[in-house]
């Protein structure tokens, strides 16, 4: 878990951020929750639209102290074919919902499936614009922090 503080306006604000490097960020900001796409600046200029939050901030979500650092699954189900893109789960939770079909075209914060954890309800949104290549998840699934959701093929448009 990343600590950090920021200073807006003369405001303090305690942020933990899960995991930095995940494209879906979960944050606590001054004891909410919050569950935001994160996209690279020259990706959402590409895009023509910038980044989204994808949940609703909802006090229920509680900090649960440290966590034990674990390995992603190694698995064959990880692996991506070479020019797309993975949408891993952000954190551990339970598959509710799919917004998209194999062959569908997505723009980026689009809706790709919604996830269920601590009590909050997230939507996974795609991080490119592309097609959607695989599905790996069905809903009920219980997935793992890193887990392959969806694989996209990457457009340029």
């Amino acid at each position: 878990m990343k600590k950090l503080r920021f200073s807006i306006g003369g405001q303090s604000y305690n942020v933990e951020i899960e995991d930095p490097t995940a494209s879906m960020l979960v944050m606590m900001i001054n004891g909410k929750g919050y569950t935001v796409c994160r996209e690279d600046l020259e990706s959402a200029e590409a895009a023509d639209t910038a980044p989204l939050p994808v949940a609703n901030a909802r006090t229920e979500v509680e900090d649960s102290g440290p966590r034990s650092a674990k390995a992603p699954r190694a698995s064959s189900d990880q692996a991506v074919p070479t020019g797309s893109e993975a949408v891993r789960a952000p954190i551990p939770g339970k598959v509710l919902a799919l917004a998209v079909d194999v062959g569908d075209r997505v723009r980026y914060s689009d809706a790709l499936c919604t996830l269920e954890a601590m009590k909050m309800e997230s939507v996974i949104r795609a991080p490119v614009n592309g097609s959607v290549q695989q599905i790996r998840v069905k809903p009920g699934d219980n997935v793992q922090h890193g887990d392959v959701l969806v694989v996209l093929h990457k457009l340029a448009e």
